[in-house]
């Protein structure tokens, strides 16, 4: 094993130095904490040390030992064989595509060619204008301007935190502190040429989250295929381009990736017989990685009960139970997890930064914002309807397409009586064929007679919904400045994709037809090319302006803002604010 790991670790090297030659090769430092800490036996520091050199190394899964889970890996149904060793081949052929699928679209052919064929589009988009500018020193390394304290004293945007009147409260110094350290400027010039490095860093982080997504889903189902087919359907899904193609919007990844490596890092600790010494420190980098995560995105705070839920429902399908001094395998990390998050929230009302002041919230971007009674409620079901369609969007685009804005005449008040509307019937049969689900799911566990298979399965329905909580930002029951977003969707789509992927599993698993089988692959694999192609060519739109609004305006032909901004650059006034 120890031969493997160098092994592994030297083919790292190399395929990070072929690929992205000088400027990840810095990183080759870490190979040598990687073995230093799996010498030591500290398995969770190597795991974590894993995951950052896959990260700067531009791959991920060369080996599995990223996460080291081969004991007894089974979870739920029996796999054939050991479910880890598969060949890896194919593992890194998807991981490898699922970059290639965002980084050729976001480049463009040299004419004349030459030792590279293609360049990166260097244009900044809407809020990476912001993020990039000269003005946010935040994100230089080198202007002399900004140091790390004010990274921690203001918000997204590079305003001081406690401007109130001025401040959008987008607390977020984690990710600041990635792009000081991809994106340094030491020259003083605008960062705005180099939102190319900023992208291809975003979509690397992408392909790891879409690996960390893998491991989850092989623990949760147990079937030998879960991780690499739950892998590829999360790094498929058009939903994730606004998160991943624009560089500023790195917070949602950063976020969802600590969600996931908790969840990991529990799970392996609570299988562990370490010493109670070691299981204390291991447990304080779990809720050090937890706290960075917080620190990336304030949405993560919705990300809570879907880590200790998850974490459970994998705990209870092993019977893991923990030695004594532990206290509890399932209640310890979920305390530290709370605690941490209800510090954080506690700072941030301490310093009044909780709430976006109202004079900022404009109506061309949250047009229900000030609904009151059930005329928000109804409103805002529709607006969750929306995105639980696109989380689901396995097959289409459905009720609406692909916008940047859904602001302002984009998606229609519904008005009363509301059951004239035409969007009414779909959203009364989704909210009933979700009440329906969940009753269905009770009803099975009620009626199983194996206590763990009733508690698997309730376990089950709840970590999907845990994770479908992530929505409540949008939800209404909240006033904020998010109305409808892709980028939202980001950590519910974790869910989606196991699900389905267990779904697909479960179906090649009861068809007694070979011939079934294989048209119901066959059926897949379209699907999946399918998810790809609609992807590709979105990610083609978030290459220029003119793009993303035409894209935009031909999904919400009323959306004022689109058509305003769309205005301006065939007017010459430039555009694409964001606002």
């Amino acid at each position: 094993p120890l031969f493997r790991k160098v092994g592994n670790t030297i083919v790292n090297i190399i395929f990070s130095v072929f690929v992205f030659s000088s400027r990840f090769a810095a990183a080759t430092a870490t190979a040598t904490a990687t073995a230093t800490a799996t010498f030591v036996n500290n398995q969770l520091i190597a795991a974590c040390i894993h995951v950052v050199l896959r990260i700067a190394l531009s791959k991920s899964v060369l080996s599995i030992e990223v996460m080291v889970l081969t004991e007894d890996p089974t979870v739920g149904a029996p796999a054939s064989g050991n479910p880890h060793k598969y060949v890896t081949g194919i593992s890194l052929l998807v991981h490898i595509l699922s970059i290639a699928l965002y980084l050729f679209p976001l480049s463009y052919p040299i004419d004349p060619p030459s030792l590279f064929p293609r360049s990166f589009h260097q244009t900044a988009i809407l809020d990476e204008m912001h993020i990039l500018a000269k003005s946010n020193t935040d994100v230089h390394w080198g202007l002399g301007e900004s140091s790390l304290k004010d990274v921690f004293v203001n918000d997204y945007w590079g305003r001081s935190i406690v401007s109130y009147d001025s401040s959008h409260m987008s607390y977020r110094p984690a990710s600041i502190l990635t792009f000081r350290l991809f994106g340094r400027t030491p020259d003083g010039a605008s960062s705005a040429g180099r939102s190319a490095i900023h992208r291809i860093v975003t979509v690397v982080l992408h392909a790891s989250a879409g690996e960390l997504v893998g491991y989850v889903a092989h623990l949760l189902f147990g079937y030998s295929a879960m991780k690499d087919l739950a892998k590829i359907i999360f790094l498929l899904h058009p939903v994730h381009v606004e998160a991943v193609a624009n560089g500023a919007n790195r917070p949602h990844v950063l976020a969802v990736m600590c969600a996931l490596i908790s969840i990991l890092g529990w799970v392996m600790q609570a299988r562990s017989n370490d010493p109670f010494w070691d299981r204390a420190t291991k447990y304080t980098l779990l809720g050090f990685v937890w706290g960075f995560g917080l620190l990336c995105c304030e949405t993560a705070v919705f990300l809570l009960p879907a880590i200790v839920i998850t974490s459970w429902t994998i705990l209870d399908s092993q019977g893991v139970k923990g030695p004594w001094y532990a206290g509890s395998t399932r209640l310890f990390p979920a305390v530290m997890f709370t605690v941490i998050t209800l510090a954080y929230l506690a700072g941030r009302y301490y310093y009044n930064t909780l709430a976006i002041p109202k004079g900022l919230i404009r109506p061309a971007e949250n047009p229900y914002y000030d609904f009151s009674g059930w005329h928000r409620v109804v409103n805002y079901i529709h607006v969750l309807i929306i995105h639980f369609y696109k989380a689901n969007g396995f097959l289409f685009d459905w009720p609406i397409g692909m916008s940047h804005e859904y602001g302002f005449e984009c998606i229609r008040e519904m008005k009363y009586p509301y059951m004239n509307d035409g969007r009414m019937p779909y959203v009364i049969l989704t909210s009933a064929g979700i009440c329906t689900c969940v009753a269905v799911a009770g009803v099975t566990a009620w009626k199983e007679t194996s206590q763990a298979m009733r508690r698997r399965t309730l376990l089950l329905t709840l970590t999907y919904f845990a994770w479908m909580a992530t929505l409540f930002p949008i939800s209404g029951i909240l006033r904020v400045g998010t109305f409808v977003a892709d980028r939202i969707l980001f950590p519910y789509s974790v869910a989606t994709s196991i699900y389905f992927a267990a779904l697909i599993g479960w179906i090649l698993q009861v068809s007694t037809s070979s011939r079934n089988r294989r048209v119901f692959l066959a059926f897949t694999l379209l699907l999946l090319g399918n998810m790809g192609y609609r992807t590709y060519t979105r990610i083609g739109d978030w290459t220029s302006h003119l793009k993303l609004l035409g894209s935009s305006v031909q999904s919400c032909p009323r959306c004022a803002k689109s058509l305003m901004e769309l205005s301006k650059i065939y007017g010459g006034a430039g555009g694409g604010g964001a606002g």
